[in-house]
């Protein structure tokens, strides 16, 4: 009867640990779930705050900034090429405004995040050939704006895709630079920018990146 009643308390003795066993693993699960949601919710308000960023903020381009291997001055026929296609670019007025109407929609007029300011270049194209380009995509796209040592691509990435660049284009009297220029032809257009405020004085470049560095002259 002893050697039963022995066997009968390592058994219970047995039963107790597993059930502790248990418990405690339930225990574990239990910080482990808490943990992982509060990383979920962590992960998710990061996401929310990369999400809610402002495309507006000036974007300042990456990479080792260059000299330009030539340099002109603004109203000076600076050839480049586009790929293939031969160009003639010619900077006609540049121009910090404070807001610009916009021409397409009911929209108010844009204006720079605080503490930031707009470029606006207007230019001429003329194209040499053999192909035709599309300035807001062939051409505005490689442009940068060099200001204080630094580089900035012009503001294509906008909330709602606020049209910026052509409506400054054509509030200028030029042409909506989403139309193609075919060879042997000869547009006016425009390229918009927003960096960081400067000082004035500041000396602005347009720069086609490894072709032509262009002296720009705010109007007063």
């Amino acid at each position: 009867m002893s050697d039963l009643r022995g066997i009968k308390t390592a058994l219970a003795g047995v039963a107790l640990l597993a059930v502790l066993a248990v418990a405690g693993c339930g225990s574990s699960g239990e910080d482990t779930t808490a943990v992982s949601t509060a990383d979920t919710t962590a992960a998710a308000n990061r996401e929310g705050k990369k999400g809610n960023h402002d495309p507006c903020t000036p974007r300042r381009q990456p990479g080792k900034i260059e000299d330009p291997p030539r340099r002109r001055e603004q109203g000076e026929q600076a050839p480049i090429e586009v790929g293939k296609t031969k160009l003639t670019l010619k900077v006609e007025r540049t121009a910090l405004p404070d807001s610009i109407p916009i021409r397409f929609g009911e929209r108010p007029p844009f204006k720079a995040p605080q503490g930031s300011m707009l470029v606006a270049v207007t230019y001429s194209l003329a194209n040499d050939g053999p192909d035709s380009v599309k300035p807001s995509e062939n051409l505005n796209s490689q442009l940068l704006l060099r200001a204080s040592g630094k580089q900035y691509p012009y503001a294509a990435e906008l909330p709602c895709g606020i049209p910026i660049t052509a409506s400054w284009a054509l509030d200028k009297g030029g042409e909506n630079p989403a139309l193609p220029v075919e060879p042997g032809g000869e547009a006016t257009t425009a390229v918009v920018f927003i960096v960081p405020k400067q000082e004035p004085e500041t000396r602005l470049s347009l720069v086609v990146p490894g072709q032509v560095g262009i002296g720009l002259q705010p109007a007063a």
